[in-house]
């Protein structure tokens, strides 16, 4: 059964000894010591082959232990790889595959020692495989392996089909990530949802399980193992997914098919990764609809702005009064329903800079570009 990898903060619980310390740096001299771990210790950079680290080292100087680990078939951590003194507030593990690992990090003593008895977290991630969902509308191809911003997205995932199948032979899946707690938690429940249509290549779990009702969920491994069914046979398996998620500032996620040697991708079936980007954000500048004269503003303002339109506005006009930033985000919005040639706004609440004012009714639109001092 395959496991995430697990990056583990440790504190080191030494007996309490110390002799005198050194102004400069009064846990230099210490000859035993209860040093925290460093803080932050988080994953920044991986690929097939290796992956990158980095954490806040809790003093200048400081050197750290890093220990790599795998499970054994009777489900023991067996420690295959130390890092001693390093120095700095990175590091970067070479020739090896994130799948199942744990990593352990440790402030070094001044004698070189760390501490024995450690805390550890472990970071959850699960995954979900679910029916139904709906294929992307022109999606664009993504790198397979290659970390994906999420909040760009509107729809992510990826398809898999026989190297000779058509255009319509393609399975899609969709993944939707739920954080448990905040939204920049390392603690996820990642959802892969089938698309019905068509229905021959399935995500399944240990005991080739998949869903088949909507919404109730099969829980998998990561990596996820896809079979292609034939009615009559047994289940053919094609390979595994690989699903990574990584929070460091951005929430990012990739999924890897192939790169693990004890599982093997099928070369009969295509995998591509896929995403629809979200649409940029729309300038304010360029309105649709008749043309009239200039609204009379004072630019730059204040406080107070005041609008005088060309014409009178009459009542049955509904006349509708935005100011929106630069950006596209909407500060202020007003419906005027009498009728009307100057508008007052109280604009105290905003901060200097350039606005758009939109001033609309059924039949008129006028624009102008302010600077508020």
């Amino acid at each position: 059964m395959e496991r995430k990898c697990l990056f583990t903060l440790l504190f080191s619980v030494f007996t309490i000894g110390f002799c005198q310390a050194k102004e400069t740096n009064p846990l230099a001299d210490q000859l035993t010591c209860n040093l925290p771990a460093p803080d932050s210790f988080r994953m920044t950079e991986y690929s097939s082959d290796y992956f990158s680290v980095a954490w806040l080292p809790i003093f200048p100087g400081a050197k750290h232990t890093i220990k790599l680990f795998e499970q054994n078939n009777f489900g023991q951590w067996i420690e295959i790889r130390n890092y001693s003194n390093v120095q700095g507030s990175s590091h970067t593990i070479l020739n090896y595959s994130l799948t199942e690992c744990k990593l352990e990090i440790y402030t070094n003593c001044p004698d070189g020692t760390f501490g024995s008895t450690p805390s550890v977290l472990f970071p959850k991630v699960i995954l979900e495989l679910l029916i139904p969902s709906v294929a992307p509308e022109n999606p664009i191809n993504l790198t397979n392996c290659s970390l994906i911003l999420l909040d760009n997205y509107d729809w992510i995932g990826y398809r898999i089909r026989e190297i000779e199948g058509g255009e319509n032979d393609w399975n899609y899946f969709k993944v939707e990530v739920e954080p448990i707690g905040p939204w920049n938690s390392s603690d996820v429940i990642i959802k892969i949802r089938r698309v019905i249509d068509p229905t021959n290549v399935y995500g399944v779990d240990d005991q080739n399980n998949w869903p088949d009702i909507p919404n109730v969920p099969v829980y998998a491994e990561n990596p996820t193992k896809f079979n292609k069914e034939i009615a009559g046979f047994s289940p053919f398996t094609i390979g595994h997914v690989r699903t990574t998620y990584l929070v460091n500032g951005k929430r990012q996620i990739s999924f890897c098919n192939g790169h693990i040697p004890s599982k093997p991708w099928d070369p009969n079936f295509e995998f591509q990764v896929l995403g629809v980007p979200k649409p940029a954000p729309q300038p304010f500048l360029n309105w649709n609809g008749p043309k009239e004269e200039a609204l009379n503003v004072e630019n730059p303002f204040q406080g107070v702005l005041r609008v005088k339109l060309p014409v009178v506005v009459s009542n049955d006009e509904k006349l509708t009064l935005y100011l929106f930033s630069l950006d596209g985000n909407l500060k202020f919005e007003e419906m005027v329903q009498s009728s009307i040639q100057e508008i007052t706004m109280n604009t105290s609440n905003l901060t200097s800079g350039i606005y758009i004012l939109k001033v609309s009714t059924k039949n008129r639109t006028w624009t102008s570009k302010l600077f508020k001092l």
